[in-house]
Order: C-alpha cells, then sequence, then structure tokens
C-alpha cells in the first residue's frame, strides 16, 4: 500500500526546472545513509514537494523531517489532511542553493 501511494505521489511531483530558470532553487540532501541527493525546484513551490521527493526517494526512510543545520530548525513540509498546503521555499527563507539533512524519526 506505502509503495502504491509513493508511485501515486511521484507522478504528481512537478518537473524538475531547468538550472538557469530564474526562480529556481538547487536542494542538496544528505540522507541517513550518508549519501546525497539531489534536485531543484522553483522558489515559488510549496516545500510540500519537497516532502513528497524525499518520501518517494528510495534510499530514504518513511518517517522522516527535514532540516537545517544552521540555525537548526526544522522545515514545516509535511503535508496535513485538512490544511492549506506548506509554505513556499521563498517563505520560509531559503536561498538558490541549500544543503538541507533528513533525519530519521526511527533512529
Amino acid at each position: 500500500e506505502k509503495e502504491q501511494k509513493k508511485s501515486e505521489i511521484e507522478r504528481l511531483l512537478p518537473p524538475e526546472p531547468e538550472a538557469n530558470h530564474p526562480d529556481s532553487i538547487r536542494i542538496m540532501l544528505k540522507i541517513p545513509s550518508g549519501c546525497r541527493i539531489e534536485r531543484r525546484f522553483l522558489r515559488s513551490q510549496s516545500i510540500k514537494w519537497l516532502f513528497y521527493y524525499v518520501f518517494c526517494h528510495k534510499e530514504c526512510p518513511d518517517d522522516f523531517q527535514i532540516v537545517t543545520n544552521f540555525p537548526k530548525r526544522t522545515l514545516p513540509c509535511e503535508p496535513r489532511d485538512n490544511e492549506t498546503d506548506p509554505p513556499t521555499f521563498e517563505e520560509i527563507g531559503l536561498g538558490r542553493s541549500e544543503m538541507l539533512f533528513v533525519h530519521d524519526n526511527q533512529a
């Protein structure tokens, strides 16, 4: 059931913008295994898409949070039923290129 949900969400992910798109933001994520994954989004998009991207990635845990290193904070990116979408990348103050960390809540 979880794998089916992941494939449905993966189909909904918006296309990755070109690197030279004026509104693009480059997100690098360090995942618990030590690997790094990377993807571009539009700064005007909700950070729920970042959550969905991590949720669908094969090497990422199913129960996680996305955190910044400095200042240390957890990004409010997990969408909740019956609530408005999480803020955009721009609204939470992320720059053109960011390194974020996937924290495994089960670890």
